[in-house]
C-alpha cells in the first residue's frame, strides 16, 4: 500500500509529451496534449455522442491510461468549466485504465477537463498506508480546489471504479447542475448512500460528488479532512458527522442525489441503462469484475464512435441494458471459477453442491463468498429467482463453514437467501431464514443497529403477507419506531 507520487508515472514506462501544471507535485495530471483520438470531433451520431478515445492504443492498463491522462482543457460547456478528477493509485491501474478512458470520452464529447491524480502529498505525509481507502478522495477533491484543476466552475469527483456511462447527446453532468444546482446557495452535491454501507455512515456514497468551485466548498473540504485526521472513522461516517451537525450551514449547501441516479446501492449497482443512471459505480466488486465490466464498455464505446449502428456499439447505447448482463457475467464468472462444490453423498458420489469458494487464503476467501452473495441478491432483482437461491444458498454455506454462524457477514448471507426464497415463492422458508437472521444480529448488533431493525421489518412484512398480522405487528412496530431514532428523522427509510 505504498502510495507513489506522480513520478511513478514516469518510472513505470509513461513516455507522454506532456506539459505538467506548477500542481504536478501534488500528485495531479494536467495535461495539455491533444486526446489521441483517431476522429478529434465529437458529433452527435443518432442517440450517441461519443469522441473517438484511446481506441488506437493497445489493450494495456499502463498505456491506456497514460492516453487518457493526455486530455487537454476543451473550453467551457454552455458557459461552465467543469473537470472531472479521479484518484488512480498503482496498484488499481487494471480497472482504473478503462475507467479513466472512458471517462475521457465522456469529458471530450462533452467539452469538459480531465484531470487523474496519482496521489497527494496529504496521504504522503500521513504516513498512514489505510489512509488511500479512507480518505483518499478527500485529499484528492482538495487538491483539485486548491488549484489543481486549472480553477474550474464545478468538479465532478469520481472514485477510480466509478465511470460516467451515459453518453445521451445531452450532456448529464450539466443536466445534474440545472436541476439539482439552481440555487447560488448549493455548493455540493452528493449521492446517497445506503442503510447498510461501509462503517456506520447511512446517508452517502462520497465516490461521486459535484463541487462549485467557492469558498464554502474549500472551507468545508478541509474540515472534513481535518476531522478525517483526528480518528480512523472513513470519509463518509465524518461527512454524515457534519452533515447531521449541520457544521457550516451544511444543510443549506448540500444537496443529496437521489439514488440510482449517480449512485445505486452496492449490492445491485446497474439498475437501469445509462440514460437512467449516469454513472456506474462498482463500490467493493473484485478488481476482475471491474476490469471485466468497463473493459468491455470501452471497447463498445470505441465501436459506437466509428458506427454507432454497428452491433458491436450496442453496448455504449444510452438505453441499452448491456451494462446490466456484463456485470451478471462477469460476477459469475468469477464464482465460478474460484469454487470448490463439496458433494454431500454418502458414498462420495455427486450429491447436491454445498458449499463454494474454498480457496487457500482467507482473503480471497471473503471476497470470493461476498462476490457469491452480491450475485444472489442481483438476480433477485433480475427475476433470476432460482438462480438466486442456488447461489444464495452456496454463499451462506461456505459463510458458516469459514466465519461461523454469527459473523456479520454470514447474518448478511442469511439475510439474502430469506429475500431469494420469498422472491421464488417460498414465503414459509423465507420467513424461518429471516427469523435466524434476526435472532443473530440481535446477538452481534445488538437491538438498535439498523441491520438489526431493517431485519426486524422485513420478518414483519414476510408474516403479514402470509396473513399472520398479530405475529408481524410487533415487529413492524418496533422497526418504525427505532429506525427513526437510530437514522434520524431526515433519513427517507424513517421518513417513509
Amino acid at each position: 500500500n505504498t502510495r507513489a507520487p506522480f513520478e511513478s508515472f514516469l518510472l513505470m514506462g509513461f513516455a507522454c509529451e506532456m506539459i505538467f501544471s506548477s500542481y504536478a507535485k501534488l500528485g495531479i495530471i494536467a495535461c495539455t496534449c491533444a486526446l489521441s483520438v483517431l476522429s478529434q470531433a465529437a458529433g452527435r451520431m443518432g442517440q450517441i455522442r461519443v469522441a473517438e478515445t484511446c481506441c488506437g492504443e493497445p489493450v494495456h492498463a499502463r498505456k491506456l491510461l497514460q492516453c487518457a491522462n493526455r486530455s487537454g482543457r476543451s473550453g467551457k460547456s454552455e458557459g461552465i468549466r467543469l473537470s472531472l478528477v479521479m484518484l488512480a493509485t498503482p496498484e488499481i491501474h487494471s480497472y482504473a485504465a478503462y475507467t479513466a478512458a472512458i471517462n475521457a470520452a465522456y469529458a471530450a464529447s462533452f467539452g469538459h477537463d480531465l484531470f487523474v491524480s496519482a496521489g497527494s502529498s496529504r496521504l504522503d505525509a500521513a504516513r498512514d498506508p489505510q489512509l488511500v481507502w479512507r480518505a483518499g478522495n478527500v485529499a484528492t477533491i482538495l487538491d483539485a480546489l486548491q488549484g489543481g484543476a486549472q480553477d474550474p466552475d464545478w468538479l465532478a469527483y469520481m472514485d477510480a471504479d466509478a465511470a460516467l456511462v451515459d453518453f445521451s447527446p445531452s450532456d448529464a453532468l450539466l443536466g445534474a447542475l440545472r436541476e439539482y444546482a439552481s440555487s447560488a446557495d448549493v455548493h455540493l452535491l452528493i449521492s446517497r448512500g445506503e442503510l447498510i454501507g461501509p462503517g456506520t455512515s447511512s446517508l452517502f456514497n462520497s465516490g461521486f460528488a459535484l463541487l462549485r468551485q467557492h469558498e464554502w466548498t474549500k472551507r468545508f473540504v478541509n474540515l472534513w479532512w481535518s476531522e478525517l485526521m483526528k480518528g480512523k472513522s472513513n470519509d463518509q461516517e465524518v461527512l454524515e458527522q457534519l452533515y447531521r451537525a449541520d457544521a457550516l450551514g451544511a444543510k443549506r449547501h448540500l444537496v443529496i442525489l437521489p439514488l440510482g441516479t449517480f449512485y445505486n446501492e452496492i449490492g445491485d449497482p446497474i439498475v437501469g441503462p445509462p440514460q437512467q443512471q449516469h454513472v456506474i459505480h462498482l463500490a467493493g466488486v473484485p478488481s476482475e469484475v471491474r476490469h471485466g465490466v468497463f473493459r468491455s464498455f470501452w471497447r463498445s464505446l470505441c465501436a459506437a464512435a466509428v458506427d454507432p449502428t454497428a452491433i458491436e456499439s450496442h453496448g455504449a447505447m444510452p438505453s441499452s441494458l448491456s451494462l446490466q448482463e456484463s456485470y451478471v457475467q462477469h460476477m459469475t464468472r468469477f464464482v465460478e471459477d474460484r469454487s470448490t462444490f463439496v458433494s454431500m453423498g454418502d458414498d462420495g458420489a455427486a450429491g447436491e453442491v454445498q458449499g463454494a469458494c474454498g480457496l487457500p487464503s482467507v482473503e480471497d476467501r471473503r471476497s470470493c463468498l461476498e462476490t457469491a452473495e452480491r450475485l444472489s441478491f442481483v438476480l433477485i432483482r433480475r427475476g433470476r429467482t432460482k438462480e438466486a437461491v442456488y447461489w444464495g444458498r452456496r454463499a451462506l454455506t461456505g459463510r458458516e463453514l469459514y466465519l461461523g454462524q454469527l459473523d456479520e457477514d454470514t447474518l448478511a448471507s442469511r439475510n439474502t437467501l430469506a429475500s431469494a426464497l420469498d422472491a421464488d415463492g417460498r414465503v414459509q422458508e423465507a420467513v424461518v431464514a429471516m427469523q435466524r437472521t434476526l435472532q443473530g444480529r440481535r446477538i452481534t448488533y445488538g437491538q438498535h443497529h439498523r441491520g438489526t431493525l431493517l431485519s426486524e421489518a422485513r420478518l414483519g412484512g414476510l408474516l403479514r403477507s402470509q396473513g399472520r398480522l398479530a405475529e408481524a405487528e410487533p415487529h413492524l412496530q418496533t422497526a418504525a419506531a427505532k429506525l427513526s431514532d437510530t437514522l434520524g428523522a431526515e433519513h427517507p427509510t424513517s421518513i417513509s
